[in-house]
C-alpha cells in the first residue's frame, strides 16, 4: 500500500550513449566502462583494445574501471589504454554492498 500512495512505477530503459555523451561533456563529468574484463569476457583484450577508440571518440568515454576480479593482463591493458588516450581510471563502481567488506574492493 505505502508502494502505491507514494511511489511511481517507471518502466524499465537504457540511456542511449549519445545522451550519456551529451551529458558528460556539458557537466565535465566521467563516463567509464566498467568491468571490460567481463564486458569483453568472450571476445578478449584485442576486441576490447580495438573498438575502444571508438567508444572515445563516438560515445563520449573518458574513463575505465579496473575491478577486483582482473587479471594482470587486464589491468595491464587497462593501464596501457588510460596512458594511450589519457583516461581517467575508476574503482569498485559495481560493488553493490556498501559498508560490507568482501576483501577486495578496500583494496582499491
Amino acid at each position: 500500500e505505502e508502494f502505491e500512495n507514494f511511489a511511481v512505477q517507471v518502466p524499465q530503459y537504457e540511456t542511449s550513449i549519445e545522451l550519456c555523451r551529451e551529458f558528460v561533456q556539458k557537466c565535465d563529468g566521467i563516463l567509464s566502462i566498467p568491468h571490460a574484463n567481463v564486458t569483453f569476457r568472450r571476445d578478449g583484450i584485442e576486441e576490447f583494445q580495438r573498438v575502444l577508440p571508438h567508444y572515445i571518440e563516438n560515445g563520449g568515454v573518458n574513463a575505465l574501471e579496473i575491478n577486483a576480479c582482473m587479471t594482470k593482463d587486464w589491468v595491464k591493458a587497462i593501464l596501457e589504454a588510460k596512458e594511450r588516450y589519457s583516461l581517467f581510471l575508476t574503482f569498485g563502481s559495481d560493488f553493490h554492498k556498501p559498508g560490507v567488506k568482501d576483501g577486495k574492493h578496500g583494496d582499491f
